[in-house]
């Protein structure tokens, strides 16, 4: 309990595989369980929490980072309409946590206080290094938010 794994269900709800892809399916399934791919944890009440996609991990000095975690948290601060965590290089930690923010239409959100927010909220290694304010994030042609450090931290 506690600890953060994949998230697998079985039952009549869910697919019986993919149409005329075997492997996409082989790998999704097996025997009677659908690997969803999501990561989720368990609490001390019995209520499990989504963390996010195991693909969106970021290892941050060997410690797993989900970027759903840190978004939910951010998303309960004041002034905050969007934003989106990712992996940032790091030479001395492979990846540190970034994090691009959407304000509010006529509000402000102060880096310094939100960050503060976040440390006493999160362990060190998950707060944002990098943190860029912008007036929308870009999106690929399907409206999803890119995840990408180059495009968010470009001027």
């Amino acid at each position: 309990m506690g600890e953060p794994g994949e998230i697998i269900t079985r039952g009549p709800h869910v697919m019986k595989g993919y149409f005329r892809k075997a492997t996409a399916t082989a790998e999704r399934i097996h025997g009677e369980w659908l690997h969803t791919g999501d990561v989720g944890k368990c609490d001390a009440d019995g209520y499990y929490s989504h963390l996010g996609r195991r693909d969106d991990m970021i290892i941050v000095g060997g410690l797993n980072v989900y970027p759903a975690e840190v978004e939910n948290l951010i998303y309960t601060y004041p002034g905050v309409q969007e934003t989106i965590v990712f992996a940032v290089p790091d030479k001395k930690r492979g990846h540190v946590i970034g994090s691009a923010i959407v304000p509010r239409p006529s509000q402000t959100v102060v880096e310094k206080e939100l960050l503060a927010f976040l440390r006493a909220n999160l362990a060190n290694f998950k707060v944002p290094q990098e943190l860029v304010f912008r007036e929308s994030l870009p999106r690929t042609s399907s409206g999803k938010a890119i995840r990408d450090a180059d495009t968010l931290l470009a001027k």
